[in-house]
Parts: structure tokens; C-alpha cells; sequence
């Protein structure tokens, strides 16, 4: 029997203060960012020095980040999800390196999943997030305050993306949310005739 050795150049390597339960990068024109964040109850922002530029502090452990350029500004917003119930939207302030909240929701139950992209397939970026509450929620774009479609399960939502999946039996690949549960449920979401159908 041979062992095998795994041999890797570690370019750098950050000692956070607990867990790290999610991590995203986050791009402003030419520059890159670092938004992490876990245990700590805390998402970070981390430049390509390593250092901590601003922190957001929530009541639940940071669960889930998701970066997109939502508002075509060449710079990407963050989609935060924490256990504390809290759907949050952050945009780098840009000269002075610091995040903003430009959305906020409140959620019964832990934040567990986040995506946003044009689920619609109307040029406009829908936000979406799964949660302990045992729902979906998509909100139409970045200024609603209220989710536009909800979809309720039987058990937490702990997963959510968007993309295309081609089927066996389809042709033309579908583009569509993809779903997953607590119980094991994986469930493939279109939107058609003005709204979501399983």
C-alpha cells in the first residue's frame, strides 16, 4: 500500500476568530475583497492585504453570503444571511472601504440560503432566500420590501441557486431555482406564466 502526500503552496492563510461558516469575494471595478463570516456573529471585510476593513455585527451566527452586482455599477453587492432572521443586502462605499446596508428583512427563522440573478428572465435581478421558517422568499428587486412570490416546504430550506440543468428528457436546458431541504427534498423551480411552478 502507498500513501500519497498532498503537496500545495499555501499563498496565505487568516486566523479567524471562530468558525467560518461562509466566505465570498466580493469585486469593485479592479479591486477584490474578502466578506467572510461564522461563529463570531460577525461578516468581515477583507482586503488583498489581509486586512479587516469593516464589520457588520448581527444577533445570529453569519450563515450564508452571496455577491452579485445588483444595481450594474460595476461592484458587487452582498447577500448576507444570518441566524439571527435577518436578510441583508451591503454595498462597499467606495474611497473609504466601508460596507453599507441597502436592504434589510426580517425573517422568522434562521437565514440558511441565499441567490439572486434573473430568475424571472425579465433583465432584473430578483433576490431570493431560503430559511428556517420553512419558505422561499423571492423579492421582485432591490428596493421591495415585502418577498413578491412565496413557496412554503415541510421542512427548513437549506439551499438555493440559480442556473441552467438539462434533463433527460428536455432538449433545451431549463433555467430555473434550485431548491434543497432539511428532509432531503432537491426540487427544480421555473418561472413560468408570471410565476414560479415546480
Amino acid at each position: 500500500m502507498s500513501i500519497l502526500k498532498k503537496r500545495f503552496n499555501l499563498n496565505w492563510m487568516f486566523e479567524c476568530p471562530d468558525a467560518v461558516l461562509t466566505c465570498s469575494t466580493l469585486k469593485c471595478g479592479e479591486k477584490s475583497y474578502i466578506v467572510f463570516g461564522g461563529h463570531d456573529k460577525t461578516l468581515y471585510l477583507m482586503d488583498e492585504n489581509l486586512n479587516i476593513l469593516d464589520s457588520v455585527t448581527f444577533d445570529g451566527w453569519v450563515r450564508t453570503t452571496h455577491s452579485v452586482d445588483i444595481t450594474n455599477d460595476g461592484c458587487d453587492e452582498i447577500l448576507v444571511g444570518a441566524g439571527d432572521g435577518n436578510f441583508l443586502v451591503v454595498k462597499l462605499v467606495k474611497g473609504i472601504d466601508k460596507l453599507a446596508g441597502i436592504m434589510n428583512y426580517k425573517s422568522k427563522g434562521k437565514v440558511l440560503s441565499v441567490i439572486a440573478g434573473d430568475f424571472t428572465r425579465d433583465k432584473n435581478i430578483e433576490l431570493i432566500y431560503g430559511s428556517e421558517d420553512k419558505t422561499l422568499k423571492i423579492f421582485e428587486n432591490i428596493d421591495s420590501s415585502e418577498p413578491k412570490f412565496t413557496i412554503y416546504y415541510d421542512s427548513w430550506v437549506t439551499a438555493c441557486t440559480l442556473g441552467y440543468l438539462k434533463l433527460l428528457d428536455v432538449n433545451t436546458p431549463i433555467y430555473g431555482l434550485l431548491a434543497g431541504s432539511k428532509n432531503g427534498l432537491l426540487q427544480l423551480i421555473e418561472f413560468k406564466e408570471n410565476k414560479p411552478e415546480i
